[in-house]
C-alpha cells in the first residue's frame, strides 16, 4: 500500500468520524466551532486511543470475566470457542493500541 492510498483511507475515516461527532455535538455551537478547527489527524488519534483503551478492557478484563463465570456450564467445545474468540479480541485490541501509538509518534498530520 502506497503513502497516498493509506492518506486516502485515514482522511475517509476521519471524515466518517468528524460527522459522527459533529451529529452528537448538534446543537452546541462552540463544539461544532471547535470540531471546525480541529485537524484530522486529532480526531483519529483521539478516537484510536478511546478505542483501544474500551477495546483492551473489554478484552482483558471483561471477557475472561465473563467466561470464568460461565465456563463451568459450557460444554467443553463450546468453552474452547470462547477462548479462541477471547483470544481474537486480545489481539484486535493489541493491534488497536499499536495504531494508537503509530498515529500518536510516526504520523504528524495528513496532507
Amino acid at each position: 500500500m502506497t503513502q497516498r492510498s493509506t492518506q486516502h483511507y485515514l482522511k475517509a475515516i476521519a471524515s466518517k468520524l468528524r460527522k459522527k461527532e459533529a451529529e452528537k455535538a448538534r446543537g452546541d455551537i462552540l463544539k461544532l466551532q471547535e470540531l471546525d478547527q480541529t485537524q484530522d489527524i486529532a480526531i483519529l488519534r483521539k478516537w484510536a486511543w478511546v478505542s483501544a483503551i474500551y477495546g483492551a478492557l473489554f478484552s482483558f478484563v471483561g471477557i475472561p470475566l465473563a467466561i470464568t463465570v460461565f465456563q463451568p456450564f459450557l460444554p467443553d467445545m463450546l468453552s474452547t470457542f470462547v477462548w479462541i474468540f477471547a483470544k481474537t479480541s486480545m489481539a484486535l485490541s493489541m493491534l488497536m493500541f499499536g495504531t494508537a501509538i503509530y498515529l500518536t509518534t510516526k504520523l504528524q498530520r495528513l496532507d
